[in-house]
């Protein structure tokens, strides 16, 4: 799969119904702030802490991706590749 069919993927699975572009872009740049602070806590956890928890950077990587794709999306930007 490439970013441009993944693009397409993440907008099927999204919110639609927002009252205001405002609320549209204030939910998927919070999204994407949310995902970056579990990816953060997701480090600290594997290297301050020595708890193994990679598989959740993983998983909070995916995430962030999706509410990126989501954000550039509303704005009217679409990947090539």
């Amino acid at each position: 799969m490439n970013l441009k069919e993944y693009q397409e993927i993440c907008k099927t699975t999204a919110k639609k119904d927002f009252q205001t572009k405002e609320e549209e872009i204030m939910c998927w740049g919070l999204g994407v702030t949310g995902e970056a602070g579990n990816i953060a806590s997701c480090i600290k956890k594997t290297f301050a802490h020595k708890k193994d928890v990679k598989d959740g950077i993983k998983e909070n990587i995916g995430n962030m991706l999706w509410y990126i794709f989501q954000l550039g999306y509303s704005r009217n930007f679409r990947t090539k590749y």
